[in-house]
């Protein structure tokens, strides 16, 4: 899971989100136990409300619009530990064949299945925050609200990050993908796990964001995108279309008046197609710019090595700045079968 919840019971279940919370918990203890013997007080222990408003920031921010995709792949996500940067999971192939004979003397091949592996990295999306000691030291009376203000943009800071990383994958500070072991820390924009359908002259020639594309165009490109994923790489499950604000202000003419369908929106009438879960819109996407995924752990899951949370740096001296640093460790695995069939698409006009 991508951050704490103690009313949810099964997040305590999971051995390394279990590990990841007592982690926070000490290092929150130990920094405030040492605070106050230097400072001969407990004016300089973090209160106990506060640090439960951390963590609730959590959930809260979870649900802007810009985080719809990583908000409902939280229910998939793998919890691993902090120290595993690297993920292998091994992928299977199809063995034997049946043949039908009378009397049961025909030759059968003797075949085994196959194997071979794939990876996926995690890393570290951080940023930091602070107050002035003395600063500190006057907002004792008012619990730190200060503190909370701070700690609610710098952990909306990091979960725009994952929230990149998800769709663009993690880049470094010089714009390239981080890299370990020879594998990438890509999104889905940037896989090669993805399946990419073009939505330009080459493609499909549809741009689902103008209002020059009908409405019986739009439907049977959107037809194609089910098929995609449902017919050429056999995925046998609803899918969850994430599109940009164009697309979904698009959507909102009517589909027409012919019977059977007045009344209704060109969203409506995607809705009811075959295959498709949900329509969603994430303002990480913009313009014509469409996702597709099986929200199944078989095709894709975040891999967690530590959950949003947010701990205090340690002060050597009584004058030293209160810091604070909001971090997770998050990598992104997208799952293809042994011939690169996949359930996450990317549609978007190719040039």
């Amino acid at each position: 899971m991508l951050y704490f919840d103690p009313e949810r019971p099964e997040w305590a279940a999971q051995r390394n989100h279990a590990a990841q919370a007592a982690f926070v918990g000490n290092t929150r203890t130990l920094v405030n136990r040492h605070n106050a013997q230097m400072m001969g007080n407990d004016a300089a222990v973090l209160p106990r409300d506060v640090a439960q408003e951390f963590d609730r920031q959590q959930v809260e921010l979870m649900r802007a619009n810009n985080l719809v995709l990583l908000t409902d792949l939280l229910p998939l996500a793998r919890s691993l530990a902090v120290g595993k940067i690297e993920s292998i999971h091994r992928r299977v192939s199809d063995s034997g064949k049946a043949v039908r004979s009378l009397t049961g003397r025909a030759v059968v091949d003797i075949d085994k299945a196959g194997y071979d592996y794939d990876s996926t990295i995690k890393v570290i999306h951080q940023d930091g925050f602070g107050r002035d000691w003395m600063e500190m030291q006057s907002q004792r009376t008012e619990a730190f609200d200060g503190l909370v203000d701070d700690q609610a943009n710098s952990n909306r800071t990091v979960l725009d990050s994952m929230a990149e990383h998800i769709y663009d994958g993690a880049l470094d500070e010089e714009g390239q993908l981080i890299t370990f072991n020879g594998t990438q820390a890509t999104g889905i924009k940037t896989s090669t796990k993805t399946v990419d359908i073009n939505l330009g002259a080459g493609g499909l020639n549809i741009n689902f964001a103008s209002a020059a594309a009908t409405p019986s165009q739009i439907r049977d490109a959107f037809i194609q995108l089910v098929k995609t994923l449902r017919v050429d790489n056999n995925v046998g499950e609803n899918i969850t279309f994430y599109i940009s604000a164009e697309i979904e202000t698009n959507f909102q003419r009517f589909y027409g008046t012919d019977a059977g369908d007045s009344g209704k929106t060109i969203m409506t009438v995607l809705k009811e197609l075959a295959g498709v879960e949900d329509i969603k819109v994430d303002r990480m996407l913009s313009g014509n710019e469409i996702v597709g995924v099986v929200l199944n752990t078989r095709f894709i899951r975040p891999l967690v090595g530590m959950a949003v949370s947010t701990v205090p740096l340690f002060r050597a001296n009584p004058m030293d700045a209160y810091n604070y640093l909001t971090w997770a460790n998050v990598g992104l695995e997208i799952r293809v079968d042994q011939t690169g069939k996949s359930g996450v698409m990317y549609a978007r006009a190719i040039a």
